[in-house]
């Protein structure tokens, strides 16, 4: 074999592995490490990157937490180009891309099971663990989006933007300790293991058209929160219970 025609290959496997779902995913989130790095103060932001935590149900993993005395900043990265669309509600947003479209879960419902798993770990109060989705590539959101989704620059900014004292010295670092102490190892089995774990809650999601077939009963099949018992206050529906996920308005599933 030639070297033109070893370096073609060598440019053949390299931009396809520059497409890679996995590629693109690990280049968002060093993009937003590093414009963290240089913008939070390392002193006042302890920086803990690809934590897997256990879940009532298998395993959830965070892109990244910043853990300050304004709160603990949980952030979901999307490394995405062309057009985004979505809101608040939708349970799946649109990417326009070369004239075709593709869907996504909304990453807010997928970031609210990231916060549920470090208020559990942490104990902390709805109020101090904040959710964050940050945008890293050519992406344009291109629909009017609540303040916590922003492009990485101003997604950092938007962390920056909290100055309201939540969380003492001791209770930082007992944050950092607990999530240091429960993560898993940032090893390629555990990511493998997330990954089967994923699947298999995709796979029971389809399951059903008109809800979520799980043993879990008491998880949302949508976001990991709890389900917890509610009553309808209005509609057909007034004064039946039902059950609804804890993370509400940021996740909407409902169980009647």
């Amino acid at each position: 074999m030639t070297g033109s025609l070893i370096l073609l290959v060598f440019l053949a496997v390299l931009s396809q592995l520059m497409r890679s779902p996995k590629f693109k995913g690990n280049m968002g989130e060093w993009a937003m490490s590093v414009g963290a790095s240089f913008r939070l103060p390392k002193e006042t932001y302890i920086k803990l990157e690809n934590v897997t935590l256990p879940t009532r149900s298998g395993t959830t993993q965070i892109d990244h937490v910043f853990v300050s005395k304004y709160g603990v900043f949980v952030v979901e990265v999307k490394n995405m180009n062309g057009w985004i669309f979505g809101d608040e509600e939708s349970r799946v947003w649109t990417q326009t891309l070369r004239g075709k479209k593709y869907k996504f879960q909304n990453p807010l419902i997928q970031n609210a099971g990231h916060v549920r798993a470090v208020r559990e770990v942490t104990r902390l109060p709805a109020k101090a663990v904040i959710s964050v989705v940050a945008f890293v590539g050519d992406g344009q959101l291109k629909t009017d989006m609540p303040e916590n989704v922003q492009r990485s620059g101003k997604a950092i900014s938007y962390i920056l933007s909290f100055w309201e004292v939540l969380l003492t010295d001791d209770q930082v670092q007992d944050a950092i300790a607990a999530l240091s102490n429960r993560r898993l190892a940032d090893t390629p089995e555990t990511t493998r293991e997330h990954i089967e774990h994923l699947k298999v809650k995709r796979n029971r999601r389809l399951s059903s058209r008109s809800g979520f077939v799980s043993s879990d009963e008491d998880e949302c099949p949508l976001c990991g929160s709890l389900l917890v018992q509610r009553t309808a206050k209005r509609g057909s529906n007034a004064g039946r219970q039902f059950l609804g996920c804890e993370s509400f308005p940021s996740c909407r599933f409902t169980r009647f």
